[in-house]
């Protein structure tokens, strides 16, 4: 997970193949977490991105507090949205939606299900420890169950998935967001 050019220049060094970057899609939390606005963590994110592409290295992006923030409380969709549009313009091939405070309820997570026309089984992530030790392969195991262990385990959630006036997609490819912006 890398912030800076002093992140990247060290993974360099660790010959390091993949690294993780995010900014937040709050104002505060932003500010609080990488001491600088938006506009300046966008820059900072897309002198990362080029630094990972012309090093050869895999990148994720991120956006934290897609869910909610304990600052700003709950962004704007448009926000969130310019946001993830802005990253795929920098070339982002894999990007995350980050739960960062574990905001998303089971309610939240049951209504995202039935935008993307999935059940919960289909959401799961099923290489996670988790999903192992608790048997989630069950196939016994309610849907409301699952959904309650997304809630309390966020891991476990296929991500990015991205909302956009009503409609929801899995984010990947990227280009699969551009579907319903």
């Amino acid at each position: 997970l890398v912030f800076n050019q002093e992140g990247v220049d060290r993974a360099l060094k660790c010959r390091i193949k993949k690294i993780e970057t995010s900014i937040s899609v709050s104002e505060t939390y932003n500010k609080m977490n990488l001491r600088m606005d938006i506009p300046k963590a966008k820059e900072n994110l897309k002198n990362i991105i080029r630094m990972a592409e012309s090093n050869n290295l895999e990148i994720r992006a991120g956006l934290q507090c897609v869910w909610g923030c304990y600052y700003d409380g709950i962004v704007s969709q448009k926000v969130i949205v310019r946001m993830l549009s802005d990253i795929v313009d920098m070339g982002v091939k894999n990007i995350s939606l980050c739960d960062t405070l574990g905001q998303a309820k089971p309610k939240d997570i049951s209504n995202l299900l039935k935008k993307l026309g999935y059940t919960a089984r289909d959401l799961l992530r099923k290489g996670e420890d988790v999903y192992k030790n608790e048997n989630l392969s069950d196939k016994s195991l309610t849907e409301d169950f699952l959904i309650d262990m997304m809630s309390k385990n966020p891991i476990l959630i296929e991500r990015p998935i991205v909302v956009s006036n009503g409609k929801a997609v899995i984010g990947r490819p990227p280009e699969k967001v551009l579907e319903i912006l």
